[in-house]
């Protein structure tokens, strides 16, 4: 089983397969079958891939024809059924909304089942829905067309003779053009996922979910042999908690538990470990609990019991409150590991364990409960007085001096404009000197000799700074110098909230921006660029509108890994087809079934951002531009039974929309009622483009991508169009909108907020981008390929240093222009591709965001490993 969950991870992160070789005799007819079947899906074997699977016989051919089919159904969300309200989509929607609702409202109140239709007259033609019981009458509803109940759009029992079939040729294939997706054969699965294990390790940045759920499988997957795997130093220390905590809970051997708690460097890396081996999260992120809470019941303990004793109480029911709390359910934790945690903080520095403790008080007081310090007061005296600290007590019971943690004298420093205070404080910490560099700047003001001391200090400590932090202030700093472009804030969370302001605060310096943007590519480039591997660096221009990663963790879980605020150019010959799906848990004794209605929409504004139009449940097909909708809706389902679940689509008109003159589109979920994202079975949503908006609903060849929908919030914007540039912004951003009734309506608020901020901010530079990030890598290079509408090749001077030729790379300068790429792809090649459209040399390295012909074997993040 755990190779099999290998094989799944590689098929879904690598595109490759480990058929074992057979005999001599296959069976074609059943290869075929297999090609034809995964054409469906938008997928091709590799030759030498068709070649092995050809040798296998009729059960082997037929388990690995299950596998595949399985795990790429699962990636597009072609593994659920999609049902909608109205079948023959995008035909037979509603177009008067008000004769609709009016329809279903009378139908509701005034049919019966014992007479004639009160409408239309007829007799014999009313039935009887289960559950719901509603009446309904076969001539004034399409049975064919409702794939639910007419009145109140929940899911009934289909074998009631008001529904008819479908025709068949309704859900056809759509006639499309597919760039399919190439599936390679692997050559050793153990190899691979080794690399695979490798890279996850020496990633900078924090882990996406499904990432984190892949090196947890991969940790598991190599058991005993894994602490051999371990590099000398995790980048990441959240990385590091995810390995040693998992394999901490597989590994009792003294020699594999000494190696693994020296992975630990601080209190902090104790505290993430033993989250992960109790099954929490590694970023120490604080979870919501519901509490109930008494309404009026705040008084003190007294007055309550006198209340009770004159019976005057208050008798109003409690309510759920929603808490966030810093702890988390801890493992139980045997004596000899409990040993093993506080031996590993006894060898710190006393000091460093205290800061540590404090800056996570609330976990550690939490924790102290398991850890029993106090057994072991006499074998670990620093660590048992940490804890003493943390508890605000001393040896003797009594209440200790506030300590002043880090946090607090810098913040003191700079509430008294100590700017050389401040320096101090900062230069301990090269981290927290990163972060706050700008602030200090500003604290500098005019001052030159200031500036110069802090200028001078920062370049010292630029060598101690992580990679992820100095791209951000790569792209931060120039911004600065503005006063125009509004401050986001993305609190740490394993769920993307924007928040935004406008800026108030004054432009840096100039000359010290300047001087620090120059020594931060000085330190980039001796980090990424003074060696390469590779002799040909091949860039994308697309590249420019993708961003640079630095961190993962909020972002939603998706076939293709988009980092929030880049852009894509869509083709405005196309639809634009929206895909909700969601489904409700299973109910169980100890739970009943809870209706939950999310809302698929589309909101259109003008320029100005002024609402002109909405494509929703209250209006499902929007006006008539060439005598064509702009958009349509497959209707609004209200619930979502298990196991099916219940799917929305929307389609949008791209180019018909451009023509009518609106400027922006955003998409829109929203939960309208019932439970949270992460409380039911699942819940995703995603986007196709199709030349064919006939045919079967949900084609997953025309899927660009699918992604999870997580967390509480009641909406969640994805992505906004611009219908005059054809390009699409992802936004992959949460508003926590209303308790329930969310929709676009009184959504607009939030969205007419939130989405020209995000395109301003995203829109001035102030993230790196990946083709930023690949020009420093490529400076070591023999030769640079840029590739968009035209192909320029830029080589390297003999003698040329790394700076120098960066410099040209940037203005492109001594650059050729050629008619065709493939002569110039020679020698190991490290491509960063929009798509995955090439055939490199064996031994290359590629990132694509579409994966094609060429699967690729690097993500972004591993880009600044």
């Amino acid at each position: 089983m755990k190779r099999d969950s290998i094989a799944a991870l590689l098929l879904r992160t690598r595109q490759l397969i480990y058929p074992e070789a057979g005999g001599t005799s296959g069976h074609p007819e059943l290869v075929d079958a297999l090609e034809l079947n995964l054409s469906t899906l938008g997928y091709a074997l590799h030759t030498r891939l068709r070649s092995r699977i050809s040798t296998l016989d009729r059960q082997s051919l037929a388990a690995l024809h299950d596998f595949m089919m399985s795990e790429l159904r699962s990636r597009s969300g072609a593994d659920v059924q999609h049902k909608v309200l109205f079948r023959r989509f995008p035909q037979g929607v509603p177009t008067n909304m008000l004769a609709a609702l009016w329809k279903r409202l009378l139908f509701h109140f005034i049919e019966n089942p014992c007479q004639q239709c009160p409408f239309c007259g007829s007799a014999g033609t009313t039935h009887v829905l289960n559950p719901c019981r509603h009446v309904v009458c076969s001539v004034c509803f399409d049975g064919g067309n409702y794939g639910a109940c007419p009145v109140c759009e929940t899911h009934v029992d289909m074998n009631s003779p008001f529904f008819l079939a479908v025709p068949a040729d309704l859900r056809d294939l759509p006639e499309e053009q597919v760039a399919f997706k190439l599936i390679q054969l692997g050559t050793d699965i153990d190899d691979d996922a080794r690399m695979l294990f490798s890279q996850f390790c020496s990633r900078r940045t924090p882990l996406s979910e499904s990432d984190r759920l892949d090196l947890r499988t991969l940790t598991a997957y190599f058991g005993e042999d894994c602490p051999a795997l371990l590099p000398d130093e995790f980048p990441l220390r959240e990385n590091m908690a995810i390995v040693v905590g998992t394999l901490l809970r597989m590994l009792d051997s003294e020699d594999a538990r000494s190696k693994l708690t020296a992975c630990m460097r601080s209190a902090t890396d104790v505290l993430r470990v033993i989250a992960v081996y109790s099954g929490a999260d590694a970023s120490l992120e604080r979870t919501t609990v519901t509490r109930q809470a008494v309404p009026g019941n705040s008084a003190g303990r007294q007055q309550g019991l006198l209340q009770k004793l004159l019976s005057t109480a208050r008798t109003t029911p409690p309510r759920a409150l929603n808490m966030r709390i810093a702890r988390f359910e801890v493992a139980g934790l045997p004596r000899k590991l409990r040993r093993l945690f506080l031996a590993r903080l006894e060898s710190m520095d006393p000091e460093s364990i205290r800061e540590d403790m404090l800056r996570h008080r609330s976990y550690w007081v939490w924790l102290g409960e398991f850890l029993h310090p106090g057994e072991y007061a006499g074998r670990y005296p620093q660590t048992y007085e940490a804890f003493r600290l943390v508890r605000k007590r001393d040896s003797t019971g009594a209440v200790v001096a506030r300590h002043r943690s880090f946090r607090s004298r810098l913040e003191s420093a700079f509430d008294h404009s100590s700017a050389r205070g401040a320096l101090e404080i900062l230069k301990r910490r090269p981290g927290e000197f990163a972060r706050h560099y700008a602030r200090l700047l500003a604290l500098c003001g005019d001052d030159g000799e200031q500036l110069a001391v802090a200028i001078g200090e920062f370049r010292a400590a630029l060598p101690e700074m992580a990679t992820p932090v100095l791209l951000t202030l790569l792209g931060y700093l120039p911004v600065r110098l503005r006063t125009d472009v509004p401050r986001l804030f993305h609190p740490k969370a394993n769920l993307s909230v924007a928040f935004f302001q406008p800026e108030h605060r004054a432009a840096l310096p100039a000359e010290s921006v300047r001087q620090s943007v120059e020594a931060i590519r000085l330190e980039l480039l001796g980090r990424l660029g003074h060696s390469s591997t590779h002799d040909t660096v091949l860039i994308d221009d697309a590249m420019t509108d993708i961003i640079m990663p630095t961190s993962e963790r909020s972002h939603s879980s998706s076939g293709i890994n988009l980092p929030r605020g880049s852009s894509l150019q869509l083709d405005s010959g196309r639809w634009l087809r929206l895909f909700l799906h969601w489904c409700e848990p299973q109910a169980t004794p100890e739970r009943r079934q809870t209706r939950t209605d999310l809302d698929l929409s589309v909101g259109f504004y003008n320029e100005y951002w002024s609402p002109v139009g909405v494509c929703s449940y209250y209006n499902l097909s929007l006006g008539l531009h060439n005598g064509l909708p702009l958009a349509r809706s497959s209707g609004d389902l209200q619930s979502a039974n298990w196991p099916d679940g219940s799917t929305e689509f929307v389609d949008v008109d791209l180019e018909n929309a451009r023509q009518c003159g609106w400027r922006y589109a955003v998409m829109v979920i929203n939960s309208y009622a019932g439970l949270p994202f992460t409380e039911l079975e699942r819940a995703f949503a995603g986007f196709m483009l199709r030349n064919d908006e006939f045919g079967s609903h949900f084609d997953p060849r025309t899927v660009v991508s699918r992604f999870s929908l997580d967390g509480s919030n009641g909406m969640f914007m994805p992505l906004l169009l611009d219908l005059t540039r054809m390009r699409m912004l992802w936004m992959d951003t949460y508003s926590r909108g209303q308790l329930a009734f969310n929709n676009v309506a009184n959504s607009n608020k939030a969205i007419t907020a939130i989405c020209p901020a995000f395109q301003e901010y995203y829109g001035s530079g102030l993230r790196c981008s990946v083709r930023d990030l690949m020009l420093i890598r490529a400076a070591a290079a023999r030769r640079v390929i840029l590739r968009g509408s035209s192909i320029r090749v830029i080589d390297r001077h003999a003698g040329e240093a790394p700076a120098e030729f960066l410099q040209r790379l940037i203005a492109e300068e001594g650059a050729r222009t050629v008619a065709e790429l493939e002569p110039e792809l020679q020698g190991n090649i490290l491509a960063t591709l929009l798509h995955g459209d090439l055939e490199l040399p064996a031994g290359s390295s590629s990132y694509s965001l579409y994966p094609g012909s060429l699967a690729a074997n690097v993500s972004l993040a591993d880009l600044i490993s």
